[in-house]
């Protein structure tokens, strides 16, 4: 944040790219894992993040951002979990994970021999405590559940991943 408040008097394509480069590439490192974690905890992160926003459209720290998150395309930190969870669903789903991986998840067909609606659909893991409930192995099947069939039948993981983030910043 300081880095972008030096240079807030600069374009806001660049203050943008600075964004990207010095703030959300280290929101994304490891995402998946610590994203889903108690709320009091990202409280400080999602305040950090809205601060960005507001110097980007050169705005007081106080002003509800949550329009110039979708004017400036740029997501919140609750939809880049929900888009890093859906990338690597989108990877398990067509085998671009390693082979440690391929026995994760499994699906409902895999389960019951039943031709039911959603045989189609990823098992989601039980859980006892509300920690593994948080986990990507429960809400990664949960989330990939919820995403449209023709978005899931795109064949490239990036065309995925750009539908996916526009379907997201149109939502918000």
């Amino acid at each position: 944040l300081f880095a972008m408040r030096s240079l807030k008097k600069m374009p806001k394509h660049i203050l943008k790219t600075i964004y990207y480069s010095l703030i959300e590439s280290h929101l994304n490192y490891g995402i998946m894992l610590w994203g889903n974690t108690y709320q009091n905890i990202l409280k400080t992160i999602k305040i950090q993040q809205k601060k960005a926003i507001c110097i980007i459209n050169r705005k007081k720290y106080r002003t509800n951002v949550n329009s110039y998150f979708k004017e400036n395309k740029i997501l919140n930190f609750n939809n880049l979990y929900q888009l890093s969870l859906a990338k690597f669903m989108y990877k398990f789903e067509t085998g671009c994970l390693p082979k440690s991986f391929k026995n994760l998840f499994q699906l409902r067909s895999d389960v019951h021999n039943y031709n039911t609606r959603k045989a189609h659909q990823i098992q989601i893991k039980r859980y006892n405590t509300s920690y593994m409930g948080t986990s990507f192995l429960v809400q990664g099947p949960k989330y990939w559940n919820t995403i449209s069939q023709e978005l899931k039948n795109v064949t490239n993981m990036n065309i995925f991943a750009k539908n996916l983030k526009n379907k997201l910043i149109a939502a918000m």
